[in-house]
């Protein structure tokens, strides 16, 4: 699928309106086809070759309570909560909290991790801050710079080149031309509308986007999609499709009974694309069955394989040495990121046995520092790469 982007009123094409252009490459489409994936449930040891934790340290101005998502910058980590954008070292060192909820100037009504985005090449991060529709502008040493209003409502933002922004609008969040994507430059301005489908979609809501493996590029997915999508400064690509046929697969091939909700009207039934995340090695799309079942899709960017994981739950996928690894909830260059808040990472390092600590120890760097933690700590961030496959 290649679509231009188009502004429906002027038809004015976005990549005239964009400073930077992403060269064509060749389209690479994929089709996930589970009569391909492996009938035994694959062995989290086998195929993670390395794994390193980075505690959060627990400081009386950086209490979080649930991380949604990290932005990285070329030394620290940036994270939103309800009232505070927190900063860290890479090495999990609170380093300031920035912000404040409030009305005034620099002030926020929330602020999510979804809706931070660093951008290295002009020296400041922004917050979206959601409800009010505007951006606020700092400097990545924490100093308030400047706001504009942005005319749409969107719950998730994400950047496909210094000066070019995709926001997810939705036909269902107050925005009078209903449109699906929105496109700004970095200052607010809307430069495109997009508007993919005749019918609008149950729900239309959006899990986010995530980074992809194309420089000036990133990826799309949305909630009861089987679709995940590229997008370019001047087309978008249909990059993967979910092949379920009927949509319905025999679940009891991969998770053993009760270990996933069967509904009323459609059992088995293949909800789709829950999250994707993606390194320059892998890419992992979440993919739900039924409301309490969770499976994870690997593709290997390098060899064109694939392999499927059934979740131990919906939050975990197995353990690696003897520690839960959990879901990924995003990726930052070659690393998939899971995120453990206190009480969980404690219950599962209680649970452990001393020889497995001791194993853990020598092979998985930053455990010792997490083994400190109790469950009144801060999460603990856990790094995971994969094995080629």
């Amino acid at each position: 699928m290649k679509v231009k982007f188009l502004h429906l009123s002027g038809l004015v094409l976005l990549l005239s309106l964009t400073s930077c252009s992403t060269p064509k490459s060749e389209q690479r489409f994929y089709r996930l086809d589970p009569k391909t994936w492996p009938s035994n449930t694959v062995v989290l040891d086998d195929i993670i070759k390395d794994v390193r934790v980075v505690p959060l340290e627990t400081h009386p101005d950086a209490l979080i309570s649930y991380l949604y998502a990290i932005r990285f910058s070329k030394d620290n980590m940036y994270m939103g909560e309800e009232d505070k954008i927190l900063c860290f070292s890479r090495d999990g060192k609170f380093i300031r909290r920035i912000g404040n909820k409030g009305k005034g100037p620099g002030e926020f009504y929330s602020a999510s991790s979804r809706s931070i985005l660093v951008n290295e090449t002009k020296s400041e991060f922004l917050l979206h801050d959601v409800n009010r529709r505007k951006f606020l502008y700092y400097s990545l040493d924490g100093k308030f710079l400047r706001e504009t209003k942005i005319k749409v409502m969107s719950n998730t933002v994400e950047m496909i080149t210094p000066d070019l922004l995709a926001l997810h609008s939705g036909r269902m969040g107050g925005n009078a031309d209903n449109y699906e994507l929105m496109f700004s430059d970095w200052n607010g301005n809307i430069l495109g509308r997009y508007y993919p489908f005749a019918k609008p979609l149950w729900g239309d809501g959006c899990r986010g986007f995530a980074e992809a493996d194309q420089e000036g590029s990133c990826l799309y997915h949305k909630i009861m999609d089987y679709n995940i999508y590229q997008i370019f400064p001047d087309h978008i690509d249909t990059l993967m499709t979910l092949d379920f046929g009927t949509s319905n697969i025999d679940t009891a091939k991969y998770f053993g009974p009760g270990e996933y909700f069967v509904s009323r009207d459609e059992p088995d039934k293949v909800q789709g694309f829950r999250s994707v995340s993606n390194t320059g090695d892998h890419l992992a799309a979440i993919i739900s069955m039924g409301f309490n079942a969770r499976g994870l899709w690997l593709l290997d960017w390098k060899t064109g394989n694939q392999t499927f994981l059934p979740a131990d739950s919906t939050e975990y996928m197995g353990t690696y040495l003897g520690l839960p690894i959990r879901i990924p909830a995003q990726a930052s260059e070659s690393w998939f990121i899971a995120m453990a808040n206190g009480i969980d990472w404690f219950t599962a390092i209680s649970n452990l046995a001393e020889s497995e600590k001791a194993d853990l120890r020598k092979k998985v760097p930053g455990f010792g520092a997490a083994e400190k933690g109790d469950e009144n700590a801060n999460p603990v961030l856990v790094f995971f790469r994969f094995e080629r496959i």
